[in-house]
């Protein structure tokens, strides 16, 4: 999962969500290691995530572009611009 130049990190991922019928938002934070790097004008980190009922980790990567964050998952992608209302 390294690439090349890349450097350890320890990073620190916080999501909020609002489950269905709930009054209360669910707060969840998971830290893992990852490998950051630079390619152009783009930043990216590399890690992998335990998921419930999955046998292995799985691989995961998030891109920070400009205006645009990008989380890509086995379970989807997820796109993240502060320009879009």
């Amino acid at each position: 999962m390294d690439e090349k130049g890349s450097e350890k990190i320890q990073l620190r991922i916080t999501g909020t969500h609002y489950p269905v019928g709930e009054a209360e938002p669910v707060t969840t934070v998971q830290e893992t290691e990852a490998s950051f790097f630079r390619k152009g004008e783009a930043c990216y980190w590399l890690y992998e995530e335990v998921t419930e009922g999955m046998p292995k980790p799985t691989k995961a990567r998030i891109k920070h572009k400009g205006n645009v964050l990008e989380l890509v998952r086995h379970s989807g992608n997820m796109i993240f611009d502060e320009k879009m209302p």
